[in-house]
């Protein structure tokens, strides 16, 4: 029994220190526990803090709710649009599946396209280009089934 809330014990003091970002070291297990089931303090792992800093990974959130009519497209990069807004002049970052990454400033977006470029290696568009133009009053959706029709790395 004893064993056994050691085990738990230590399963949480290690969830506590991810959560803290903090590695978890086992130098100091050498004692036994004491006799209430509860872990003698050599038994306490240590932590200590990370050495290398990592980068905040920009996460996606909520598809938006349409309005394609008042957003223009000012950059795309692989599935990746920046798009400003007619009405206010503010920006937002979106990804293929129209999942706001960002909202502000041009560079608010731009920079957060930057690191999604270095997070996930994306590698810069060379080659060909098609480009499709829709009529007024449509927008990029309008075109889905012609873009899904193109043949892929054909040209």
């Amino acid at each position: 029994m004893n064993s056994d809330l050691h085990a738990r014990r230590m399963m949480l003091v290690r969830l506590a220190a991810l959560v803290a970002g903090t590695v978890v070291t086992n130098s100091a297990r050498s004692q036994q526990s004491g006799d209430d089931g509860t872990a003698a303090p050599s038994d306490i792992p240590q932590t200590e803090k990370q050495d290398t800093v990592t980068e905040e990974i920009p996460q996606p959130g909520m598809p938006t709710l349409g309005g394609m009519q008042f957003w223009g497209d000012l950059s795309y990069f692989r599935g990746y649009k920046i798009q400003r807004n007619v009405f206010s002049g503010h920006y937002r970052l979106l990804d293929a599946n129209d999942r706001r990454y960002v909202s502000g400033s041009i560079q608010d977006c731009q920079d957060t396209l930057d690191k999604l470029k270095k997070v996930h290696g994306l590698q810069p568009d060379t080659g060909h280009a098609v480009i499709c133009l829709h009529g007024i009053a449509r927008s990029s959706k309008s075109l889905r089934p012609i873009i899904n029709a193109l043949p892929n790395d054909q040209f």
